[in-house]
């Protein structure tokens, strides 16, 4: 398959549908207030306290919106199930997405620009929850234009049909599903999809489809949970379409719990572990000072392919929450590197203690890429390998080394070490790196150039 000059495709934003939303936020107020304030009047003609009673009814209307909005925000941006996820997703599908579309329309905003940022979300409200879920109870649902058009070979009914000649994305689907032992279906439309989930019955999707189809799937779905994946369209829309299997890879890591029994909680014991696992939130939170960092494991997390046997290049930048009850708000993050055939690693990193020895706050040295942090296990942010990764190493190696603020470290609001990554992806913008909200400090260089 012959592909046409390349594009460079930004991956979806939260932040535009968390703008969005702010903006929702402020309309529903303002409506709330103008139903208070236009019949004030009458009200009072019927009872004096009356327009006071409906405008505290309405106040608290209003702070319930705003408060929704911002629990929303947190959860997307710490990455964790604060409280009543589930419940804020069903606001999010049912009633705020077709608020937030006609909003968009109203100051004409793309459609798919709005539904990447809504796959985006869901996304992140999904993984908040930090499911674990056996292989069998895992579906990922493809679309049929993956395959080549002309391709004689259908693999509608059984992917594993797949003569696995690799001119097409369900080669490496095909080794996803033996990876991991999961079930994969390839779908020819909605009705099919809906059957298959009907028949599979998962207790998560991963659906690789259009900004149109994978809005409409989470919709339809709801509430069963759906990690959405866009594929790329190099040749127009439902022809032979491209989806990058790391993506895939990377959901799966998140969700996959290996032969470890399911609980199944009913809906009171899930209410009660809301309020239960916030209770423990503050009680870790007030007890981490008495912790020893020195006792927390640094260990490999066994994320990172292992030099020994992988002599393809291999480029991965990670992030973990931070020690102590900061890690509850922010995380630490970092670059490895290990070039074509080399037998080890390559660590960038800045780390703030080294500062109050009288060491350069700049750390790069072959370690262990995916360490945990103090006891705090390692996310993947970004994974490149082969070519690309042999690529991108020499520019982030002499990113890093031009890194502005050796030297200096300071928690907030900077320079810290999500600065230090935000320099090396602002320097290589081929990297395509956007950081999470709580890499606090992963701003300060953009602030300080505005400055100047």
């Amino acid at each position: 398959m012959t592909l046409p000059p390349e594009k460079t495709v930004a991956p979806p934003r939260k932040r535009l549908f968390v703008s969005l939303m702010g903006v929702t936020c402020l309309i529903v107020v303002a409506i709330i207030f103008l139903a208070w304030w236009i019949p004030n009047r009458g009200l009072a003609n019927i009872h004096p306290d009356l327009p006071h009673i409906v405008g505290i009814i309405m106040l608290v209307l209003s702070g319930a919106a705003i408060l929704g909005t911002g629990l929303l925000v947190l959860t997307t941006a710490l990455g964790k199930d604060i409280f009543l996820t589930r419940f804020m997703r069903l606001v999010v599908i049912k009633f705020l997405l077709p608020v937030i579309e006609f909003v968009g329309r109203l100051i004409g905003l793309d459609k798919d620009d709005i539904r990447q940022s809504f796959v985006a979300m869901n996304n992140s409200l999904v993984i908040s929850q930090r499911m674990k879920v056996h292989p069998d109870r895992i579906l990922v649902l493809l679309p049929h234009c993956l395959q080549l058009a002309d391709c004689e070979i259908k693999v509608t009914g059984d992917i594993n049909k797949c003569v696995q000649c690799g001119r097409c994305s369900i080669k490496g689907l095909v080794d996803i599903g033996c990876k991991y032992n999961i079930d994969i279906s390839v779908a020819t439309g909605g009705t099919l999809a809906r059957r298959v989930i009907v028949e599979k019955r998962p207790k998560l999707v991963i659906a690789v489809a259009c900004e149109r189809d994978l809005t409409s799937g989470i919709k339809d779905c709801y509430p069963l949970p759906v990690i959405g994946i866009l594929n790329e369209r190099p040749f127009g829309p439902c022809f032979n379409t491209i989806v990058d299997v790391l993506k895939i890879d990377a959901a799966l890591s998140l969700v996959l719990e290996k032969g470890t029994p399911q609980v199944v909680l009913s809906k009171h014991c899930t209410t009660m572990r809301s309020f239960l696992l916030l209770f423990i939130m503050l009680m870790i939170s007030a007890g981490c000072a008495s912790k020893d960092h020195r006792m927390a494991s640094r260990e490999s997390a066994g994320i990172a392919p292992t030099p020994a046997t992988t002599r393809e290049a291999v480029l991965q930048i990670y992030g973990a929450p931070t020690w102590g009850w900061r890690g509850w708000f922010a995380i630490h993050t970092w670059v490895a590197t290990k070039p074509l055939n080399a037998d080890s690693y390559t660590v960038y990193e800045v780390i703030g203690w080294r500062q109050r020895r009288g060491l350069p706050v700049i750390r790069i040295e072959k370690d262990l890429p995916d360490r945990y942090w103090f006891g705090e296990r390692p996310r993947l942010l970004k994974d490149f390998r082969g070519e690309p990764a042999s690529k991108l190493i020499e520019a982030v190696d002499l990113a890093a080394k031009s890194y502005p603020w050796p030297d200096t470290y300071k928690a907030f609001p900077g320079p810290n070490s999500n600065t230090f990554t935000a320099w090396i992806a602002k320097q290589v913008p081929e990297l395509g790196l956007e950081l999470p909200f709580s890499a606090i400090g992963s701003g300060y260089t953009s602030s300080m150039q505005e400055a100047k």
